[in-house]
């Protein structure tokens, strides 16, 4: 809202500017990364209950012992038979005339044995369990991050030591995110990304142990230009993903 003429009052302002920028990002990257451990957290609840639901489904199938055939009727609409209920013993035979008297022991019925149970057969293993995560031998290696102002666009590079797929945007809070999957980074990859214009630094999450995650607050609202990589030639000898955004 002051007028300044001078270059070094222009300086000044314009480097107090930035750091109360890079002061507001430093305040926010700790709830970015909670957000980002919260969020792998509730995945990891979502694939166990998956699991437990299939495993239910499948026992509750399995476990109903079938009903023995001698306790089936022959007539259906009369139901089971109540094999409770006690068996009366035969009558015994009558003695004949002038025959000597003899004792005739009593038949006895077997007791009714009563049922066993069946043990229920182990619940199947569910078909489409979750499969572990992959551990990655051969990642890239994210190893530098700089920005340099051109033309009318800022171009930020990320030198890779192999070909490695990425995604790009800009969300509505002038972040840019880029997501690196199978690859690791140097401690001071982004150490560069704050000499420009547009680029108010930079923040790294680590994401699931096989990528990491780059989050760039812009000063501005910008777009991206262009974007690709490009591979090793004379002026370097490694990949380089780049990215144009405009001024």
């Amino acid at each position: 809202d002051t007028s300044v003429s001078g270059d070094d009052e222009r300086f000044e302002r314009l480097e107090s500017a930035v750091q109360r920028l890079r002061d507001d990002f430093d305040a926010v990257s700790p709830a970015i990364n909670r957000l980002v451990a919260i969020e792998r957290e509730i995945q990891g609840l979502v694939d166990q209950l998956q699991v437990l639901v299939q495993q239910d489904n499948s026992a509750s199938t399995q476990n109903v012992p079938p009903v023995p055939e001698s306790l089936v009727d022959d007539n259906q609409s009369e139901g089971l038979v109540d094999s409770a209920q006690p068996v009366p013993d035969p009558l015994p035979p009558m003695p004949l005339a002038n025959a000597p008297a003899t004792t005739t022991p009593a038949t006895t019925t077997p007791e009714t044995q009563p049922l066993q149970a069946q043990e229920a057969p182990a619940p199947a293993a569910p078909e489409s369990a979750p499969a572990p995560k992959t551990t990655y031998a051969n990642q890239a290696n994210l190893s530098l991050a700089r920005a340099a102002d051109h033309a009318g666009k800022t171009r930020l590079v990320f030198e890779i030591d192999k070909s490695l797929p990425y995604k790009a945007e800009i969300n509505g809070q002038n972040y840019l995110i880029l997501t690196f999957n199978n690859a690791s980074l140097n401690k001071d990859f982004t150490d560069r990304l704050g000499a420009s214009s547009l680029v108010a630094g930079a923040a790294t999450v680590e994401e699931d142990s096989s990528g990491y995650v780059v989050i760039v607050p812009l000063k501005r609202a910008s777009k991206i230009l262009s974007q690709g990589v490009l591979k090793p030639d004379a002026q370097s000898k490694t990949y380089r993903v780049y990215l144009d955004l405009a001024l």
